[in-house]
C-alpha cells in the first residue's frame, strides 16, 4: 500500500473512533482515499482533528478540505489580504527596494506581480495598497478553489489519468492488523 493511502485510511480510522455512530464502508473509504490523496498527510491529520473539535458529525470530503483552509489561515499560510499587506509594509524598511522580502508564497506572488521596487518607491501608498488588496484577493480566491477541487482529481475523473486505481479491499488488506 502506498504511504499516502495508508495515512488517509489511518485518518479515517481516527475519525471513525471519534464518530462511532458513523459506519465506514469500503466504498466510503475508497472515495475518501481518491478525493484526499493530494493533501499532505500531516495537513489531513490536522484537518481531521480540527473537524473533530468543531463538529458533531463525521466530516464530508469538502468539510475536511475546508478545515485545511481554516488551518492554513490560522497558521499564517493563507493570511487575509490586509494582514499580507501589513507584512509587506514591515519588509520595506527591513530590505528596502534593493533587497528580497521574506514573505509567504501567496503574498510574494502578488509582490512580484506589482513589482517590489514599485511598491517600495511608490508615491501613493493608498493606491498601491488598493492594487495589492485587489490582486491578493483574486489570487487567494484561486488558491482556495484549488484546495477545494484539485486539478489532478478532475483530470482523473475525466479519464486523463490512465493508472489503475487500487481496490479498497486491497488497501485494507495491506493494513497491519491489531488482533
Amino acid at each position: 500500500m502506498e504511504n499516502k493511502e495508508q495515512k488517509i485510511v489511518e485518518v479515517l480510522g481516527i475519525l471513525g473512533a471519534a464518530y462511532p455512530g458513523f459506519e465506514l464502508t469500503e466504498f466510503t473509504v475508497h472515495i475518501y482515499v481518491k478525493a484526499l490523496s493530494d493533501i499532505p498527510p500531516e495537513e489531513l491529520t490536522q484537518a481531521a482533528y480540527y473537524h473533530i473539535m468543531n463538529s458533531k458529525f463525521f466530516p464530508t470530503i469538502s468539510e475536511l478540505r475546508q478545515a485545511m483552509i481554516e488551518i492554513r489561515k490560522i497558521s499564517g499560510g493563507l493570511p487575509a489580504a490586509i494582514e499580507a499587506w501589513g507584512m509587506v509594509l514591515e519588509e520595506i524598511p527591513r530590505v528596502h527596494s534593493y533587497g528580497t522580502p521574506d514573505l509567504p508564497e501567496l503574498t510574494m506572488r502578488v509582490v512580484k506581480g506589482l513589482g517590489w521596487k514599485e511598491i517600495c518607491n511608490t508615491t501613493d501608498l493608498d493606491l498601491m495598497r488598493a492594487h495589492f488588496l485587489k490582486h491578493y484577493d483574486q489570487l487567494l480566491e484561486r488558491e482556495v478553489a484549488k484546495i477545494k477541487t484539485p486539478l489532478n482529481l478532475l483530470q482523473l475523473e475525466a479519464g486523463h489519468d490512465k493508472s489503475k486505481p487500487r481496490l479498497i479491499g486491497e488497501i485494507l488488506a495491506d493494513l497491519p492488523r491489531s488482533d
